[in-house]
C-alpha cells in the first residue's frame, strides 16, 4: 500500500459569487521515503494541495488517503513549514521551539525528555550551540533550520514544505538544501516540497510533480531521472541534467 493517495481531488472556491477551481481530479500515489517537489505557475492550486493534504482544507470532491485512511482533519500525521520566518513562539527559546510541541503532542513524557530529544534534533541542523537564542536574535536561514528540526522530532508520516527557502540568499538557500537532502536521506523521511524554481526540484526529488494553472490540473507526475548520489543535490553537471530541465520547463511555461 502506498503512503498517501490522492483519489481524484478537487478544489474549488467562490468569490464574489465567482468560482475558481485551485485543480481537479487529481490523482496519484507516493511510497514513503520519497521526496517529492511540486511545480507550476502562481494559481495553479500548489499551496493549497499541501493544505489538502494536511487536512486544513476539505476537498471539494475526491479524497486524501494516508495508509489507506482518510485525512480529514489536520493531526500528527504530517508537519509543515513554510517560507515566512515567523513560524516559531518568538516568546520561546529555539530549546523551548522544538520541545515544547514534543509535550504537547505527547511524543516525550516528561520535559526532561522533551529537551534531551529537542538537542538531538538541534543537533541534526546544526544549532546545539543556539538552543537559548530567541527567534529574533537568529537569521532566517537559522529559523528555518529551527523549522525543519522541529518537524524532524515530532516524527510525522510527512513533511509539507511550502517554498521554504525562496526568501533567503542563494548561499545560504544551497546550504539548507543540502542539509535537508542529508537530513532526508539519513532519516527516510517522506517530503513534499513547493517551489517555483525547475534547478530547486531537480536537485532535490525523487518525484516530480507539475501542475497547471488550467485543466487538465496534472501536468506531469514522474520520477527524476537525473542521477546522482543519495543524500546530495543533483546538480548541471549531473548527467541527464540539461535534458530534464529542458523537459519541464517545457511542462512548467509552455
Amino acid at each position: 500500500m502506498s503512503l498517501l493517495q490522492i483519489d481524484n481531488l478537487s478544489q474549488r472556491f467562490s468569490n464574489a459569487g465567482q468560482q475558481h477551481t485551485a485543480f481537479s481530479e487529481l490523482s496519484f500515489t507516493l511510497d514513503a521515503g520519497e521526496f517529492l517537489c511540486i511545480i507550476g505557475p502562481s494559481g495553479c492550486g500548489k499551496t493549497t494541495l499541501l493544505r489538502s493534504i494536511a487536512g486544513f482544507l476539505t476537498p471539494s470532491s475526491g479524497q486524501v488517503l494516508l495508509n489507506g485512511q482518510p485525512v480529514r482533519s489536520p493531526g500528527q500525521h504530517c508537519a509543515m513549514i513554510f517560507q515566512t520566518f515567523d513560524q516559531l513562539f518568538p516568546w520561546r527559546t529555539v530549546l523551548g521551539n522544538v520541545s515544547y510541541p514534543l509535550l504537547v503532542q505527547k511524543k516525550a513524557a516528561n520535559k526532561r525528555q522533551a529537551k534531551e530529544q529537542a538537542e538531538r534534533y538541534l543537533d541534526m541542523v546544526g544549532l546545539r550551540n543556539f538552543s537559548s537564542y530567541y527567534p529574533h536574535q537568529l537569521s532566517g536561514g537559522m529559523k528555518q533550520r529551527v523549522a525543519i528540526a522541529r518537524a524532524l522530532a515530532l516524527q510525522p508520516s510527512l513533511i509539507l514544505m511550502d517554498e521554504p527557502f525562496a526568501s533567503l540568499d542563494a548561499d545560504t538557500r544551497t546550504m539548507l538544501q543540502r542539509e535537508l537532502k542529508r537530513l532526508w536521506s539519513e532519516s527516510g523521511l517522506t517530503v513534499l516540497f513547493v517551489t517555483h524554481s525547475i534547478i530547486e526540484a531537480i536537485a532535490l526529488s525523487t518525484k516530480v510533480l507539475a501542475l497547471g494553472a488550467g485543466p487538465p490540473s496534472l501536468r506531469l507526475f514522474e520520477d527524476n531521472p537525473v542521477q546522482g548520489p543519495r543524500g546530495q543535490l543533483k546538480t548541471p553537471s549531473s548527467p541527464g541534467y540539461s535534458e530534464y530541465w529542458s523537459k519541464l520547463n517545457a511542462v512548467v511555461r509552455p
